[in-house]
């Protein structure tokens, strides 16, 4: 009985780790992406010309949609 579950805990920590090391990369991808659209938004108040700004937002559009996206997953789950 007492290997039974010592033998469970140890799966469900192999379980928690693997799920830990999913979120952690997926934070990073957010917090990379994050900082990517603020570099974006400040080139684009700053330096670029109407043309560029407008094909930029609908990037940061796009790319703020899947951030949500993502965002819900995590919190549905």
């Amino acid at each position: 009985m007492r290997n039974k579950l010592k033998k469970q805990i140890f799966e469900d920590l192999d379980e928690v780790r693997t799920e830990f090391d999913e979120i952690d990369d997926l934070t990073d991808d957010i917090i990379e992406l994050y900082d990517l659209e603020h570099k974006k938004r400040n080139d684009s108040q700053y330096v670029l010309g109407y043309e560029v700004k407008a094909s930029k937002a609908g990037t940061s559009l796009e790319r703020a949609k899947q951030f949500v996206y993502e965002l819900e997953k995590l919190i549905i789950e």
